[in-house]
C-alpha cells in the first residue's frame, strides 16, 4: 500500500515539475499546478478499469471538452458597469486552473451580498434619523469580486433552483431598486476582505493590511 501511494506521489511530482518547466511559471505556483493535475487525473480513465474516478463517484462520464493547457492565454469578461464602449470587453489573463466549486462560490457571494445590503439599509436608516446628517443619503457602495454574482443581481429574474438563493437575490434587487446600495466589481488582488475569509501569502496580507490602514507588527 505504501509503495502504491509513493508511486502516485511520484507521478504528481513529475507532472508538476514538467508543467512548471514547460509553462515557465514561478515556483510559488506549484500549488495551483498540483490542483490542476489532480483535477485532470480524476477525470481520465484508468488503464485497467477503463473508467475515471469521477465516473465511479458520480456515476456519469465527465465533460473534458473545456480542458486547456496550464499557463495558456485566457480572457475574463469585463462586467457591464466597468465596460467602455470602444474598449476591450475582456481582461487578458493566464489560465492557472479549474474552478472546482464555481457555482457554490457564486451562491456564497449572493448570500454575502444580501447580508451586506441589509446592513447597508439599516445603516442608511440610522443615518436618516440624525437631523444634522446631510440629505439625501447616497447609496452604499458594495465591492464584489465575483462577476457571476454581479451579473445575477443585475438581472431582475433569478433562474436558479435553490429557493434560499432566490430570496437572497430578491433582497439585493430590492435594495438596488430603491437606491440604498450599488454593487461594483473589484479585482481579486484588490479585495481587502480576502484576509478575513481565507489564508493568504505574506505579501498579500501585508498589502491588504496597509490598504486597511493597519500598522505593521514590529
Amino acid at each position: 500500500m505504501n509503495g502504491k501511494a509513493e508511486r502516485k506521489n511520484r507521478t504528481f511530482t513529475d507532472l508538476v515539475v514538467a508543467i512548471s518547466l514547460y509553462s515557465g511559471a514561478a515556483d510559488h505556483w506549484w500549488g495551483e499546478i498540483l490542483l490542476t493535475v489532480c483535477y485532470v487525473l480524476n477525470r481520465i480513465p484508468k488503464t485497467k478499469s477503463k473508467v475515471s474516478p469521477y465516473e465511479i463517484l458520480r456515476n456519469k462520464r465527465p465533460n473534458i471538452s473545456y480542458f486547456r493547457t496550464w499557463g495558456c492565454l485566457a480572457y475574463v469578461r469585463i462586467p457591464d458597469p466597468k465596460r467602455v464602449k470602444l474598449a476591450s470587453r475582456a481582461y487578458e489573463c493566464v489560465f492557472i486552473g479549474y474552478a472546482i466549486n464555481s457555482k457554490s462560490t457564486m451562491e456564497s457571494e449572493m448570500i454575502a451580498l444580501a447580508t451586506a445590503s441589509e446592513e447597508a439599509g439599516w445603516l442608511r436608516g440610522l443615518l436618516g434619523e440624525i437631523p444634522l446628517w446631510e440629505k439625501p443619503l447616497p447609496a452604499v457602495l458594495i465591492h464584489c469580486d465575483s462577476t457571476a454574482a454581479i451579473a445575477k443581481v443585475q438581472n431582475r429574474y433569478y433562474n436558479g433552483k435553490r429557493r434560499q438563493i432566490r430570496r437572497k437575490h430578491n433582497t439585493v434587487r430590492e435594495y438596488l431598486s430603491i437606491g440604498a446600495v450599488r454593487v461594483d466589481h473589484v479585482r481579486t488582488e484588490n479585495n481587502l476582505a480576502d484576509p478575513l475569509t481565507k489564508g493568504l501569502a505574506r505579501e498579500k496580507v501585508h498589502f491588504s493590511s496597509k490598504k486597511m490602514g493597519l500598522l505593521p507588527l514590529k
